[in-house]
């Protein structure tokens, strides 16, 4: 395995961990960290359970709402907070399945970081070209797909040739892939820096009072960089901050008994807490959810709480 990394060969397939024999008739030697395999199992889960709750918000919940207006109370009686509960549980999700998701891209990249901090420029310039094999060509296919479907099959989009087509603009889950071949095209010029993770931290909460260009066509957010930004700080946590060794001690019981006890407690917590202030009013749900997925400044949440307390 350290050959390979060290020629730069290595990528979301090359174990991370050196683990035991596999069992059950796997081969001797195996290397599956069954921690990370688990990780990525249970976030796609979240984030197809997060899409699920979109699509039940707008075609079960809001109408048996009675058409709730946009950022207005429920009009139907909700004595038991169902409704609220629901939009607890996606908010979540929402806080949950993107960051972590993020970050577990980022322990997937850690070659590149070593290749960066070695100065290893054929392993670069292998994960590149590979990096445009596995991001670029897929985003290119997929956005032309959406974009034909959107146009002639939604009319979400308008036709050519009086409007142009918005193929800078990532159409839904697309935007990932263009966020994380620039969270990667990055590590080669800011992964040697001493203090990575605080620099983007910084940058990814300075984004939020950066307006985003939309376009014409669709209005959708150019390059969706609002949310590649945002989300970068993860990336680097993943990709430089939770290396093996500390892999290692989060993962053993003693070591990382007291990260499953908070993981629990922030489980449990926080969907009530959600459901506790949506249920309570002075939130509008509609503009939380946008605020969630970052793509909107700070101002819009700011104005949306004032305007929505009126309605109360």
């Amino acid at each position: 395995m350290a050959d390979v990394e060290s020629r730069g060969g290595g990528d979301e397939s090359t174990p991370l961990m050196p683990g035991k024999a596999a069992g059950r008739g796997g081969a001797a030697g195996g290397s599956r960290d069954a921690h990370l395999d688990n990780c990525k199992f249970w976030l796609m889960c979240a984030v197809v359970f997060n899409h699920c709750f979109q699509d039940f918000f707008k075609s079960v919940l809001d109408r048996e709402a009675g058409g709730r207006p946009w950022c207005q109370p429920d009009v139907a009686r909700d004595p038991i907070g169902a409704y609220a509960l629901a939009r607890g549980a996606y908010m979540y999700l929402n806080l949950l399945g993107m960051p972590a998701f993020t970050l577990v891209s980022g322990i997937c990249s850690r070659g590149l970081v070593r290749c960066a901090t070695a100065g290893d420029g054929a392993g670069l310039a292998t994960r590149s070209r590979r990096m445009v094999e596995s991001l670029l060509v897929p985003y290119v296919i997929w956005q032309t797909v959406f974009l034909i479907y959107g146009t002639y099959g939604t009319g979400e989009f308008r036709p050519l040739p009086e409007h142009p087509v918005p193929f800078v603009s990532p159409v839904g889950v697309t935007w990932y892939l263009t966020a994380l071949f620039a969270w990667r095209c990055s590590v080669q010029f800011i992964a040697t820096l001493r203090n990575v993770v605080a620099v983007t931290f910084i940058v990814g909460l300075a984004v939020g009072f950066v307006d985003t260009p939309q376009t014409e066509n669709g209005g959708l957010p150019f390059l969706d960089y609002q949310r590649a930004v945002a989300f970068a700080p993860m990336f680097y946590v993943g990709a430089a901050v939770l290396t093996e060794d500390v892999m290692s001690r989060l993962t053993t019981s003693k070591g990382g008994a007291w990260v499953r006890h908070v993981g629990w407690v922030v489980t449990i917590a926080t969907p009530a807490v959600f459901t506790a202030v949506l249920r309570g009013g002075g939130v509008c749900f509609d503009e939380a959810q946008r605020w969630a997925w970052t793509m909107v400044r700070y101002v819009y949440f700011h104005v949306c709480v004032r305007v929505y307390g009126q309605f109360d």
